[in-house]
């Protein structure tokens, strides 16, 4: 049995939320509802690792249950998905602490790369477009991209107590290498983000709360299956202030038993306007409604388990 344990590194700005999905598929690039975005996907099925929370030295351990060359792969990714995100390793800290087990948990992620944009009062950033992201691939620098290598990732996670059967799910949005490309004129965070989660047919949301670096929080909807918070992010004039965490975590209970397999969403909402904008739910999408001004763009991530 393989041991790793991990601690927090990067400078970083994150925001969590709650959601639960199991499966895994490989890294690909997708399509965004309304935009062009280069969207790199992926899940990590946990079926041959295990977690375990040290709290003595305030640590995870992760187990290796098999020596598959698949099993490698898996646990070379997690360590590298937790030491680079510190919210998503509090957040398993938190939950593991509460009981939950990792045998069942799933880990989905969407990770867009960004390029500096000038707005209103300074600069922000916008997710690279997949044209962008092969001219850069290629070293082909036109139309005034400027990539200072930052990115944004969007986490999902669920994981199941077996002492309740209830699902614990989070959603971690964090911020990578965003300071050192930006200078002082840097508009983020300037206004509230928003942040979701949407529960599978099946799922009713029990409890739900936000942990982290926030200025304040605002929970805009709240349904039987998805809430939505809306978010202002702590930054200092108009510095950015690097490891900055937000947590939503949500608990799902699964009143039908009939363990087939169901999706998790959680969606991000980036303002990058000087005004706020409106945030809004429905009980039947995963999708948060914005409204205000369209100086905005979104992301999601989902999971896939049995439950």
């Amino acid at each position: 049995m393989k041991k790793n344990s991990f601690s927090k590194l990067f400078c970083a700005t994150v925001m969590t939320f709650s959601l639960f999905c199991v499966n895994t598929h490989a890294i690909n690039a997708q399509e965004s509802q309304d935009n062009d975005f280069y969207i790199e996907e992926g899940q990590i099925n946990l079926e041959n690792l295990s977690l375990e929370y040290v709290e003595e030295n305030d640590e995870i351990v992760v187990n290796s249950k098999s020596r598959t060359t698949n099993t490698a792969i898996e646990e070379d990714r997690l360590l590298t998905i937790l030491e680079t995100s510190p919210e998503l390793n509090k957040y398993l800290k938190r939950s593991l602490s509460e009981g939950n087990s990792s045998e069942n948990m799933y880990i989905g992620y969407s990770t867009v790369y960004l390029k500096e944009i000038e707005v209103q009062g300074g600069t922000d950033v916008y997710p690279l477009s997949k044209t962008e992201m092969q001219n850069i691939n290629s070293r082909i620098v036109g139309n005034g991209t400027t990539y200072h290598g930052g990115k944004f990732t969007l986490y999902t996670v669920a994981q199941q107590n077996p002492a309740t059967g209830q699902y614990a799910a989070g959603t971690v949005g964090q911020w990578y290498d965003l300071a050192p490309g930006l200078d002082n004129k840097v508009r983020l965070f300037y206004t509230p983000d928003a942040i979701s989660l949407y529960m599978p047919e099946g799922f009713m949301c029990t409890d739900s709360r936000v942990n982290g670096d926030y200025r304040y929080s605002d929970k805009v909807f709240d349904g039987d299956r998805n809430t939505i918070y809306s978010v202002q992010l702590v930054k200092e004039g108009d510095l950015l202030l690097v490891d900055r965490t937000i947590a939503l975590d949500t608990k799902g209970l699964n009143y039908g038993f009939n363990m087939t397999e169901k999706k998790a969403t959680s969606c991000y909402v980036h303002n990058y306007s000087q005004l706020n904008l409106s945030f809004s739910g429905s009980p039947t999408s995963p999708s948060i409604g914005v409204g205000g001004n369209s100086n905005y763009w979104t992301i999601s991530s989902s999971v896939i388990f049995l439950g």
